[in-house]
Protein backbone atom coordinates (compact mmCIF):
# COMPACT_ATOMS: atom_id res chain seq x y z
CA UNK A 1 0.00 0.00 0.00
CA UNK A 2 2.44 2.18 0.70
CA UNK A 3 5.72 1.47 -1.30
CA UNK A 4 7.77 4.46 -0.54
CA UNK A 5 6.77 4.47 2.80
CA UNK A 6 10.58 3.48 3.35
CA UNK A 7 12.23 7.53 2.15
CA UNK A 8 10.31 8.66 4.93
CA UNK A 9 12.08 7.11 7.53
CA UNK A 10 15.24 9.25 9.49
CA UNK A 11 17.51 8.17 12.08
CA UNK A 12 18.69 10.97 13.73
CA UNK A 13 18.65 14.50 14.52
CA UNK A 14 17.34 17.05 16.67
CA UNK A 15 13.59 16.66 17.85
CA UNK A 16 11.21 18.98 15.72
CA UNK A 17 9.33 21.78 17.03
CA UNK A 18 6.29 22.54 16.45
CA UNK A 19 2.76 21.39 17.41
CA UNK A 20 2.28 18.21 19.10
CA UNK A 21 -0.03 15.35 17.47
CA UNK A 22 -0.81 12.06 17.76
CA UNK A 23 -3.50 9.43 16.45
CA UNK A 24 -5.04 5.99 18.14
CA UNK A 25 -6.04 3.39 17.02
CA UNK A 26 -8.07 1.21 19.79
CA UNK A 27 -7.35 -2.35 19.97
CA UNK A 28 -7.45 -5.33 23.04
CA UNK A 29 -6.73 -8.36 21.61
CA UNK A 30 -5.53 -6.68 18.26
CA UNK A 31 -2.93 -4.21 19.58
CA UNK A 32 -3.52 -0.43 20.82
CA UNK A 33 -1.15 1.36 18.58
CA UNK A 34 -0.67 5.31 18.96
CA UNK A 35 1.61 7.28 17.50
CA UNK A 36 2.65 10.78 18.17
CA UNK A 37 4.87 13.30 16.66
CA UNK A 38 5.11 16.92 15.82
CA UNK A 39 3.75 19.14 12.89
CA UNK A 40 6.58 21.63 12.31
CA UNK A 41 6.09 25.31 11.07
CA UNK A 42 6.77 23.96 7.06
CA UNK A 43 3.55 21.43 7.66
CA UNK A 44 6.20 18.04 7.93
CA UNK A 45 5.07 15.33 10.29
CA UNK A 46 7.26 13.64 12.27
CA UNK A 47 6.64 10.66 14.07
CA UNK A 48 8.54 10.57 16.96
CA UNK A 49 6.89 7.41 19.20
CA UNK A 50 4.87 4.33 18.66
CA UNK A 51 2.99 3.10 21.42
CA UNK A 52 2.10 -0.60 20.23
CA UNK A 53 0.78 -3.11 23.01
CA UNK A 54 -2.09 -6.11 23.45
CA UNK A 55 -4.35 -6.77 25.93
CA UNK A 56 -3.41 -3.79 27.84
CA UNK A 57 -5.90 -1.81 29.72
CA UNK A 58 -7.00 1.41 28.27
CA UNK A 59 -6.12 3.88 31.31
CA UNK A 60 -2.67 2.24 30.98
CA UNK A 61 -2.90 3.27 27.69
CA UNK A 62 -4.01 6.92 29.20
CA UNK A 63 -0.84 7.39 31.46
CA UNK A 64 1.61 6.27 29.29
CA UNK A 65 0.30 9.18 26.63
CA UNK A 66 0.37 11.39 29.61
CA UNK A 67 3.66 10.40 30.77
CA UNK A 68 6.06 10.21 27.37
CA UNK A 69 3.77 13.25 25.29
CA UNK A 70 3.50 16.89 25.95
CA UNK A 71 -0.01 17.67 27.90
CA UNK A 72 -0.95 19.68 25.07
CA UNK A 73 -1.25 16.70 22.27
CA UNK A 74 -4.10 16.62 20.29
CA UNK A 75 -4.99 13.51 19.38
CA UNK A 76 -7.02 11.94 16.90
CA UNK A 77 -8.79 8.42 17.23
CA UNK A 78 -10.20 6.26 15.83
CA UNK A 79 -14.39 7.18 15.24
CA UNK A 80 -15.90 3.74 16.15
CA UNK A 81 -14.24 4.18 19.54
CA UNK A 82 -16.34 6.26 20.96
CA UNK A 83 -16.30 4.81 24.55
CA UNK A 84 -12.56 4.83 24.41
CA UNK A 85 -12.28 8.46 23.53
CA UNK A 86 -14.56 9.42 26.46
CA UNK A 87 -12.32 7.52 28.57
CA UNK A 88 -9.32 8.89 26.93
CA UNK A 89 -11.27 12.69 27.83
CA UNK A 90 -11.69 11.92 31.16
CA UNK A 91 -8.00 10.95 31.89
CA UNK A 92 -7.18 14.80 30.90
CA UNK A 93 -6.49 14.39 27.21
CA UNK A 94 -7.42 16.26 24.29
CA UNK A 95 -8.95 13.33 21.88
CA UNK A 96 -10.97 14.03 18.72
CA UNK A 97 -11.86 11.86 16.05
CA UNK A 98 -10.29 10.88 12.88
CA UNK A 99 -11.90 10.30 9.93
CA UNK A 100 -12.47 6.65 9.15
CA UNK A 101 -12.45 6.74 5.26
CA UNK A 102 -9.69 4.16 4.27
CA UNK A 103 -9.01 4.64 0.61
CA UNK A 104 -8.61 8.47 1.37
CA UNK A 105 -6.85 8.62 4.59
CA UNK A 106 -4.09 6.18 2.47
CA UNK A 107 -4.53 9.08 0.06
CA UNK A 108 -3.77 11.32 2.46
CA UNK A 109 -0.79 9.47 3.66
CA UNK A 110 0.50 8.62 0.22
CA UNK A 111 0.21 12.36 -0.64
CA UNK A 112 2.79 13.25 2.51
CA UNK A 113 5.08 10.51 1.63
CA UNK A 114 5.41 12.08 -1.95
CA UNK A 115 5.63 15.38 -1.21
CA UNK A 116 8.06 14.20 1.99
CA UNK A 117 6.29 15.93 4.39
CA UNK A 118 5.82 12.23 6.82
CA UNK A 119 8.96 11.79 8.52
CA UNK A 120 9.44 8.43 10.90
CA UNK A 121 11.81 7.90 13.72
CA UNK A 122 13.70 4.37 12.80
CA UNK A 123 14.50 3.58 16.10
CA UNK A 124 11.11 4.20 17.88
CA UNK A 125 9.05 3.47 15.65
CA UNK A 126 9.90 0.12 14.09
CA UNK A 127 6.14 -1.29 14.91
CA UNK A 128 4.84 1.28 12.58
CA UNK A 129 7.78 0.75 10.17
CA UNK A 130 7.06 -3.11 10.17
CA UNK A 131 3.34 -2.56 9.45
CA UNK A 132 4.41 -0.66 6.24
CA UNK A 133 6.29 -3.12 5.02
CA UNK A 134 3.66 -5.69 5.34
CA UNK A 135 0.11 -3.84 4.71
CA UNK A 136 -0.62 -4.78 1.08
CA UNK A 137 -3.93 -5.12 -1.48
CA UNK A 138 -5.09 -8.25 -2.18
CA UNK A 139 -3.60 -10.34 -4.88
CA UNK A 140 -5.41 -11.65 -7.72
CA UNK A 141 -7.17 -14.36 -6.16
CA UNK A 142 -8.30 -12.64 -2.86
CA UNK A 143 -9.23 -9.80 -4.71
CA UNK A 144 -13.08 -11.94 -5.68
CA UNK A 145 -13.62 -12.39 -2.26
CA UNK A 146 -11.59 -9.15 -0.41
CA UNK A 147 -12.32 -6.54 -3.31
CA UNK A 148 -10.00 -3.58 -3.91
CA UNK A 149 -9.61 -2.66 -0.41
CA UNK A 150 -6.45 -3.42 1.59
CA UNK A 151 -5.58 -6.12 3.09
CA UNK A 152 -7.49 -5.91 7.12
CA UNK A 153 -4.29 -7.18 8.61
CA UNK A 154 -1.10 -5.13 9.74
CA UNK A 155 -2.51 -1.69 10.16
CA UNK A 156 -3.18 -1.16 13.24
CA UNK A 157 0.11 1.60 13.68
CA UNK A 158 -0.71 2.63 10.98
CA UNK A 159 -4.71 3.35 11.24
CA UNK A 160 -2.97 5.11 14.09
CA UNK A 161 -1.21 7.26 11.27
CA UNK A 162 -4.06 7.38 9.12
CA UNK A 163 -6.25 8.98 11.66
CA UNK A 164 -3.58 11.78 12.67
CA UNK A 165 -3.16 12.31 8.48
CA UNK A 166 -6.70 12.36 8.16
CA UNK A 167 -7.23 15.04 10.51
CA UNK A 168 -4.31 17.26 10.03
CA UNK A 169 -4.90 17.28 6.23
CA UNK A 170 -8.80 17.49 6.48
CA UNK A 171 -8.69 19.51 3.34
CA UNK A 172 -6.76 17.14 0.86
CA UNK A 173 -9.30 14.54 1.72
CA UNK A 174 -12.49 17.33 0.84
CA UNK A 175 -11.12 17.91 -2.45
CA UNK A 176 -10.14 14.29 -3.12
CA UNK A 177 -13.99 13.07 -2.19
CA UNK A 178 -15.48 15.96 -4.84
Amino acid sequence: VYPDFHESIYLMGPPPRGKAVGGVDFGFRNPFAAVWGVLDHDGVLWIERVRYLRETLLRDHARWMLSKCPRNTDWYADPAGADQIAELRASGLTVRRGNNDIMLGILAVTARLRTGTLKVRETTCQHLISEAKLYRYPDQSERDILGESPVDDNNHALGALRYLVSRLDHRFMCQERR
